[in-house]
């Protein structure tokens, strides 16, 4: 990449740590973007909601009487009340604690104690619903919304990431194990946001000690499934639009595709949702991780449950929520096939916790930095000196059937910058 196509301000610090850059991006980035809200197990049944944030704006995800979804701030128009306490529940209404006034999950005024006292005879309840998003849709079972009226379509914003998405999310009904977890991080957003999204680079500094203690199984073990493969078995992809995407493959032959860690019992099922190159980006895959701009990221890869058993598959959602320049509100899912084996989907689940949960060995080893970077860059001084994204892959990308530009490397920061290049788009205006 030449200097011209780089942007001092992509790279610079303050586009982390300064306040005032942090407040233009709520208004420029998160509320012209669209956003992902739930999981569509978590909200089955009519009336199922859960509360969430949309960036900073606390919001009621629900599904109305007639199974549409629908997004509401947490809010009571009358005096500005959090309309509902709860982080999930099934409802028809919502009442609010402070006046009673009373919303349907449609988000319509239905009550509104003493009204013919209080209110003029001419107050109209149709005026005073709550504030909804103004676009609402799924996609492979993952409920985005949006506050920009004038937003393209979610298969539009998403464009080449779908195809990706539809690959790991898409191949079998998915739910959502218990509610998300959450904690605060004391750090910038971004900072997870392209860690998750295209950064192997730290992984053998990083976390040395829990690949040394077979986090991810015994090489021999997989040495076993078949011979070595020729060509790229590791890829950076930038999928437009500032998404992004790493994906690891094992250097094996297979025979036919192959779902590491997953019960053989469903790849049938699998392999019948997917196209022949969705397989082949599933196929052997020991981890795949990206971020859905601005701040979703997803991971599909293969763990332990415990020391010394085989590795299982496990498929996880995170979000990095906006709360100041150096502080983020971090909510992450785990999710397994709803006809997996019960017992199988608990060992996944206890292998996403083991390893990438808030207490999980990675997760230590990515905090601690994190944490550090938040710290060491609260001054004007370290601002002066600009970040380096300067390791962009020697070689063009691959002519390859899958979507997006791909190129056949594992350590890259080629599809970060494409994260940022879209950032600073749409601060620029």
């Amino acid at each position: 990449m030449s200097p011209e196509q780089r942007s001092t301000d992509v790279i610079s610090r303050r586009a982390f740590w300064a306040p005032d850059v942090f407040e233009e991006e709520l208004a420029k980035v998160f509320r012209k973007s669209w956003l992902f809200v739930a999981h569509e197990s978590e909200i089955e049944q009519p009336g199922d909601y859960v509360t969430r944030r949309m960036a900073n704006e606390p919001v009621i995800v629900v599904r109305d009487e007639q199974g549409g979804v629908r997004v509401f701030l947490n809010t009571c128009p009358h005096r500005g009340a959090q309309l509902c306490r709860a982080d999930l529940g099934n409802t028809s209404h919502f009442r609010c604690s402070y006046h009673g006034w009373t919303f349907s999950n449609k988000g319509e005024l239905r009550g509104v104690p003493e009204l013919r006292t209080v209110y003029p005879d001419d107050f109209d309840r149709k005026r005073h619903g709550l504030f909804a998003a103004a676009r609402v849709s799924s996609f492979a079972g993952l409920i985005f919304a949006t506050f920009d009226p004038d937003a393209p379509s979610l298969e539009e914003f998403l464009g080449d990431v779908g195809w990706y998405l539809q690959a790991y999310f898409g191949k079998a009904p998915l739910e959502v194990v218990g509610p998300p977890t959450r904690g605060i991080l004391h750090s910038n957003w971004k900072v997870g946001a392209e860690n998750y999204g295209g950064d192997g680079y730290h992984v053998t500094t990083t976390h040395h000690s829990p690949i040394q203690l077979g986090m991810f199984g015994n090489p021999e073990d997989y040495a076993k499934l078949g011979p070595l493969a020729t060509g790229h078995s590791a890829f950076c992809v930038d999928a437009g639009n500032g998404h992004l995407l790493r994906i690891q493959k094992l250097p094996i032959e297979f025979d036919k595709p192959v779902f590491l860690g997953y019960p053989q019992e469903l790849w049938g099922s699998f392999a019948a949702r997917l196209s022949d190159e969705q397989l082949n980006a599933n196929s052997g895959v020991a981890v795949a991780h990206g971020n859905v701009f601005p701040n979703l990221s997803f991971l599909e890869g293969i763990g332990s449950a415990e020391p010394g058993s085989l590795p299982v598959s496990i498929l996880h959602l995170r979000q990095w929520q906006p709360v100041s320049a150096d502080k983020t509100e971090l909510t992450m899912w785990s999710l397994v096939p709803k006809d997996a084996p019960a017992a199988w989907q608990r060992e996944s689940h206890q292998a996403l916790i083991r390893g990438l949960g808030f207490g999980g060995i990675f997760e230590t080893d990515d905090f601690e930095n994190w944490t550090g970077m938040a710290e060491t860059n609260r001054g004007e001084l370290a601002w002066q000196r600009e970040l380096v994204y300067e390791a962009v892959p020697p070689a063009p990308p691959l002519d390859t059937a899958w979507p997006g530009t791909v190129y056949g490397v594992d350590h890259s920061e080629v599809s970060i910058l494409a994260l940022y290049r879209k950032w600073h788009e749409l601060m620029r205006g």
